[in-house]
């Protein structure tokens, strides 16, 4: 499931950075979204396939920060 909205992230990023969605959105929505995305995104693959969720707290807490 991780995996399909880490794509799904990508999917959504990649439409609105894109001439025909960003011609209809306000250009602060898009850039934050557009940088917000992969913040999250980093943080998926960090705590899922990094396993970083059953590491011990200093290094979770130094990957969250």
């Amino acid at each position: 499931m991780i995996w399909v909205g880490l794509v799904l992230a990508t999917c959504l990023t990649w439409w609105l950075v894109t001439g025909y969605s960003a011609a209809n959105r306000s250009l602060r929505v898009t850039v934050a979204v557009a940088i917000i995305v992969p913040f999250l995104k980093v943080y998926f693959i960090g705590s899922e396939f990094m396993e970083l969720r059953t590491a011990p707290p200093a290094p979770r807490a130094l990957f969250s920060a």
